[in-house]
């Protein structure tokens, strides 16, 4: 077909449409929608409310423009969607079936407020995807390629569905990505170093997938990245050198991997977080003593490490942390004698390690303590004398603890169960409070 069509030639193609449909007795013409067809719907609504036969329009409708647009995007992410049996319909998107319209267009939506969400930015009559929310909707399959040309997303969340298949150089192309979610799928395959180019994330979240292989060091050029999410993610390897570059993150989940070697000294550079989690790596000793710089932690979980020993002299200045958990980790040390300044303390578990001396009266009594893990080490002495009221469940089995039972034990609702007298095991129960004892 010509690139312009005049009217003449409107008019053959109209004569012959008529010629056609006079050999029936009856004739039913219904428009159809068909994805990437947002302009003939347009133009078909305005020629079933027109009284007139034939419209020649002398200029484009006046939002046209928009539903050009919404054509271009239409092998994209209406595809995407359809594929998905998520198709724009209302009451379930935040749109009323057309791209960028609606909420999709109002700044004060919250993307929170919808599920699946779009959300668009339109200037000067182009409007551009930026956010695209389709979490926890059971979707199957494999994330379509026409997702990677949405260049201008900045907030992509597929997290908690069923998806599968790689992830495709292609997703280096949305380099305006702050905030990207895909956890919680079967995606495999290894990481495209690609994902590097996406410099402007703040937020990645990958965990609780089916990669290989180990992680990009291209991963270190995301140097705005504050929070990064790999738990259960399936690689391996050691954590590249890159990472050192990324001091302004907050937050780090990197636990049930089989991350190798040790855990990089420069992570006591990463002086901005606040959470950290290295549990059930392949990590060998020691804890660096870097770690003695992470003074803003409020949660601190490493266990699992081999080879050698470590020390906790480091955290000797965590006294904003409200859970550590170094369990399993080869610790040859006795508790900080300054453990009772850690007043913002819920959950200590310090156990199957090497721990030796007497445990701290100042411990007992923290303020905010609930949940105390020490069972499996060489503690010897007495157990502390007095109790604190926040306290749920203690637990120093198999130590080399001796005296008797401390007073706080008699306390009234306090019950005591005496399993077999051979069995040196006794657990002490009162309302809140469970205690577990071996001598």
């Amino acid at each position: 077909m010509s690139r312009h069509l005049h009217a003449t030639d409107a008019q053959s193609i109209i004569e012959e449409i008529q010629s056609v449909i006079g050999g029936f007795d009856r004739v039913r013409i219904q428009h159809r929608w068909r994805e990437a067809n947002m302009c003939a719907d347009h133009l078909a609504n305005l020629g079933i409310s027109s009284d007139y036969h034939r419209v020649i329009l002398a200029e484009p409708p006046p939002d046209m423009r928009l539903k050009l647009f919404a054509d271009v995007m239409g092998t994209k992410l209406p595809r995407v969607t359809l594929l998905w049996g998520k198709s724009a319909v209302e009451n379930v998107w935040n749109i009323s079936g057309e791209l960028c319209s609606g909420n999709a267009i109002d700044d004060t939506t919250q993307t929170e407020a919808y599920n699946p969400f779009i959300k668009c930015v339109c200037t000067n009559g182009t409007c551009h995807i930026t956010a695209l929310r389709v979490y926890a909707l059971d979707i199957v399959g494999d994330i379509p390629e026409e997702l990677w040309t949405l260049i201008h997303l900045t907030n992509l969340n597929l997290g908690q569905n069923y998806l599968t298949g790689t992830l495709p150089p292609a997703i280096g192309n949305l380099t305006d990505m702050q905030y990207l979610s895909l956890g919680i799928n079967s995606l495999s395959g290894e990481l495209p170093k690609e994902l590097g180019n996406l410099t402007e994330l703040l937020v990645l979240g990958l965990g609780t997938n089916n990669f290989l292989g180990s992680l990009p060091s291209e991963l270190g050029n995301l140097l705005k990245l504050e929070q990064l999410y790999l738990d259960s993610s399936g690689f391996s390897g050691q954590i590249p050198p890159t990472f050192a570059n990324l001091k302004n993150l907050i937050t780090v989940w990197a636990s049930d991997m089989n991350l190798t070697g040790r855990i990089p000294d420069f992570i006591g550079n990463w002086s901005k977080l606040t959470t950290l989690r290295f549990q059930g790596n392949s990590f060998k000793c020691p804890i660096p003593s870097s770690f003695s710089n992470l003074t803003s932690l409020t949660e601190l979980r490493i266990s699992e490490i081999s080879n050698g020993s470590s020390s906790l002299a480091f955290i000797r200045n965590m006294k904003s942390l409200t859970v550590l958990v170094l369990r399993n980790n080869n610790i040859s040390d006795s508790i900080p004698s300054n453990i009772g300044e850690f007043q913002n303390l819920t959950q200590l578990d310090l156990s199957f390690n090497n721990i030796t001396g007497q445990i701290p009266e100042t411990l007992f009594n923290l303020s905010s303590l609930q949940y105390l893990f020490l069972g499996d080490n060489k503690l010897n002495g007495t157990i502390p004398t007095q109790i604190g009221s926040t306290l749920r469940i203690i637990d120093l089995s198999y130590n080399s603890l001796s005296g008797s039972l401390p007073s706080w034990v008699n306390q009234q609702n306090l019950q005591l169960f005496t399993f077999q007298l051979s069995n040196p095991l006794c657990f002490l129960e009162y309302s809140v409070l469970h205690v577990l004892l071996v001598f």
